[in-house]
């Protein structure tokens, strides 16, 4: 390294002199493994000499392949630096305004002195400024001088677009950021959208289900002449509305007029009495019903079943006793009156298993028929509809 300024006057040396002698021992043992700080190389004599000394000495360590650090004030040192491949200018960052160092490292770019600038602001005399600006402009036109100058230019521009970007940038992450919460909130309203979706989708196939259960049970606890006018077209035109929500796939059999089915969904048999296009009109017992393709397969016409009353031992016919009793719409007040005098008549009809139809609601009217069979002394036991039957909609009730 060769650092400060070591002149003596003992030893009869110059500024200059005792750089060169420090440089003149690191030449001895230089090599490729070496770091060398050279600062302000070449000064102390004659500038033009100076740095042709400077040049000169860079050349021969750069051969060596040592690490080199050197700083320096002359533009010629500059202009070498710019032109070798291998060797870069830098300088730190100067402000001129406060007279500061900002500690700002910018490679590639070889640093400027300032000194007139500097003298300004330090106060020195305006005639004396003038005077040094005609002189430098004079001596300025050498191609160091145009080389730095241009390299300078070249910075301001740079700095000038070095801001534009960074704006730029900042705008551009600022969008980013933007989209980044727009896109979180979609996915979030996406998400809702679709829970929302799938939970009414939910409901009306679980309210659809519930209405088809209804609607078996009471086409199931129905017989062919027990019903009216106005209960069949209720009953027809819930069907067909069920019948619409059927979403399942088209079956592949095909049926003509007059054709025996079975039908899945309700487990009855009928006859088809009208074709239009993919619906099917059935006949089941007193109902005619709408169905889908999907809903029917082929089936042998079906055998007369015998009355209900022959299947039960000592049922007498004269009690008008039914085998299920309907409190769906029936206030807790009507049903104990309802249950009463309905029992009474299962009890003369010799009835040993009948139905309690209370439906599925809010399971008012459920637990309070669970109730009255628990005191009820003609009661020997029961239990909810099992598939088929009406499930917790009903109630099946064996008496003693």
């Amino acid at each position: 390294a060769d650092i400060g300024d070591e002149q003596s006057i003992e030893q009869s040396l110059s500024t200059f002199s005792s750089h060169l002698k420090r440089i003149i021992n690191i030449l001895d043992y230089v090599n490729d493994k070496s770091l060398i700080l050279l600062d302000e190389l070449g000064s102390g004599t004659d500038p033009k000499e100076g740095s042709s000394l400077a040049i000169a000495i860079i050349d021969h360590l750069y051969k060596t392949n040592a690490k080199i650090i050197c700083t320096t004030h002359y533009n010629e040192l500059k202009t070498y630096a710019y032109k070798m491949d291998g060797i870069i200018n830098a300088s730190v960052e100067f402000n001129v305004k406060t007279l500061m160092p900002t500690y700002r490292l910018l490679l590639g770019v070889p640093g400027k002195s300032n000194a007139i600038d500097i003298a300004r602001r330090l106060g020195l005399k305006d005639d004396i400024i003038e005077k040094s600006k005609e002189v430098y402009d004079n001596n300025n036109n050498s191609e160091s001088s145009q080389l730095m100058g241009n390299l300078e230019e070249e910075l301001n521009k740079t700095k000038e677009k070095e801001k534009e970007l960074e704006k730029k940038i900042k705008e551009a992450e600022n969008k980013a950021y933007q989209l980044s919460k727009e896109k979180i909130e979609l996915i979030k309203n996406k998400d809702k959208i679709l829970a929302d979706a799938k939970i009414e989708a939910n409901k009306i196939i679980e309210d659809t289900k519930l209405e088809a259960e209804k609607l078996i049970d009471e086409i199931r606890n129905m017989s062919d002449t027990d019903f009216k006018d106005h209960e069949l077209i209720g009953i027809k035109t819930k069907a067909n509305k069920l019948k619409e929500l059927d979403l399942e796939e088209e079956s592949k059999e095909e049926f003509k007029l007059n054709d025996y089915v079975y039908v899945k969904s309700y487990d009855k048999y009928g006859r088809i009495t009208k074709i239009n296009k993919n619906k099917y009109v059935v006949n089941i017992g007193a109902f005619e019903i709408n169905f889908n393709k999907n809903e029917l397969t082929h089936a042998e016409p079906p055998k007369e079943k015998k009355k209900k009353e022959t299947k039960l031992s000592g049922y007498n016919p004269k009690s008008n006793a039914k085998l299920s009793l309907d409190l769906r719409g029936k206030r807790v007040e009507e049903a104990e009156i309802l249950l009463d005098q309905y029992f009474d008549q299962c009890i003369l009809g010799n009835l040993t298993q009948v139905t309690i139809i209370h439906g599925f609601g809010t399971g008012a009217m459920r637990n309070y028929v669970q109730d009255y069979l628990k005191k009820c002394k003609f009661v020997k036991s029961y239990r909810y509809g099992g598939e088929g039957e009406g499930l917790n909609g009903v109630t099946v009730v064996y008496l003693k």
